[in-house]
């Protein structure tokens, strides 16, 4: 809360006297503090900028547990179809159109693991100030004395506390982007794919073995 101290003046000449006694303002309220500007260590930023972020922190862990859930349902879906295979493939017993799905569902299966695996995480050197205090990654690399000085500083200004959690939103949007549904996006494209070329497969050696018994010309026309 922010409190303006002045000392009283000497009646109209303005000049300091310290006999006279402080006289303390009351406190800005919220709306004189709201007042102040964006980057006045006083001004206050309204309730609705917490639960902006909060939300927006929220969705994407929400959208990152989605991500791995759905390359789980695809993982195991493809190690189901690839264990089911793999002993007629390495037998010689399979068919084209097995062999077919049983290469995309590997494909769609290593993408899958791709998308939930964590990323490796180096150790180096990083300078406090710039160290992202709400990600484990960035500030396990300083010492713990620094990072606590780093968190008490953030949090004694508003400002930058809402600074660095907008900064660790955008950073962690970049990753889910850039990492998890890339992956999972292909993955399951690999398996849509595999599907499809494993059905045509399988109808076009239907044809050839209805062709090759001479099947074909004992189907009666269309009407």
């Amino acid at each position: 809360m922010a409190f303006a101290i002045e000392w009283g003046a000497k009646e109209a000449v303005g000049t300091m006297d310290k006999d006279t006694p402080a006289v303390a303002r009351a406190p800005l309220t919220p709306d004189e503090r709201r007042m102040l500007g964006i980057g006045h260590p006083d001004y206050e930023f309204p309730k609705e900028v917490h639960n902006l972020l909060i939300a927006a922190y929220e969705g994407n862990w929400a959208l990152s547990e989605m991500a791995d859930n759905k390359a789980s349902i695809l993982m195991g879906a493809s190690f189901v179809v690839f264990s089911l295979s793999i002993a007629d493939v390495a037998s010689g017993k399979a068919s084209f159109p097995l062999l077919v799905l049983t290469l995309f569902s590997f494909a769609a299966t290593v993408l899958g693991v791709l998308t939930v695996r964590p990323n490796r995480l180096p150790k180096f050197k990083l300078d406090p100030n710039t160290v992202n205090i709400m990600f484990f990654g960035s500030y396990s690399n300083i010492t713990r004395e620094e990072y606590i000085d780093q968190v008490l500083k953030i949090l004694s200004s508003e400002e930058e506390t809402y600074r660095r959690l907008a900064k660790d939103i955008y950073d962690h949007g970049c990753i889910l982007r850039a990492d998890k549904y890339r992956w999972l996006y292909w993955s399951y494209t690999l398996f849509l794919v595999g599907l499809v070329i494993t059905f045509g497969a399988l109808l076009l050696k239907i044809f050839l073995e209805l062709k090759a018994d001479g099947l074909l010309s004992t189907i009666p026309p269309l009407p």
